[in-house]
């Protein structure tokens, strides 16, 4: 079993959504949880999120990861690039301002810092250079391994059902930046 970990709860309704996380660290007292919502929890250890671009943008990275993690190719890299205004740019932005939802399904560590940051590796965050931001999976920190997916409370054992939950978030996207990641996403 994994040491650190993370359970991604998707449900089916009138679109696919994250509706809930469970985030377990080394550098965590205990399970970090997190449910769509706007409600708060005085738990400390449970948040919320709304499904947002930016959680969107975080669903597609870490479906593309748990991709590129297969069976056959766990040393495969999950890299998601792109310029201003695509999925990769709006999870990279998230992560530099550091809004409460991260915090809340992943939490932070003693010294206050996100622990997100541990493993999605980020080359120039922020586009504060000319080209694109790329973010990739640290799997020293998350494995690939560790990445659990369910969708209607099954969890989803194959590359094939975790591609086509992907197909189904990507089309939540405007169509322009929907043919715009397909391009862009690497695994």
């Amino acid at each position: 079993m994994e040491k650190n970990t993370l359970k991604l709860q998707f449900y089916t309704g009138e679109q696919v959504e994250l509706v809930y996380t469970e985030f377990t660290h080394d550098a965590l007292i205990e399970t970090q949880c997190a449910a769509r919502g706007k409600s708060s929890c005085s738990y400390k250890s449970f948040g919320n999120f709304q499904w947002t671009n930016a959680v969107k943008a975080l669903a597609v990275f870490l479906l593309k990861a748990k991709i590129a993690g297969g069976e056959d190719n766990e040393e495969l890299p999950a890299v998601l690039l792109g310029t201003k205004g695509s999925i990769a740019a709006s999870l990279d932005y998230a992560l530099g301002k550091e809004p409460e939802w991260l915090s809340s399904i992943f939490g932070v560590d003693r010294r206050g810092r996100l622990l997100a940051k541990r493993f999605i590796d980020r080359i120039n965050p922020e586009l504060r250079r000319a080209g694109p931001v790329v973010l990739g999976l640290n799997t020293q920190a998350l494995a690939h391994k560790g990445i659990q997916v369910f969708l209607d409370e099954k969890e989803l054992g194959t590359a094939e059902e975790i591609e086509a939950l992907l197909e189904a978030v990507l089309l939540q996207w405007k169509e322009k930046d929907t043919k715009e990641v397909r391009e862009r996403l690497v695994a």
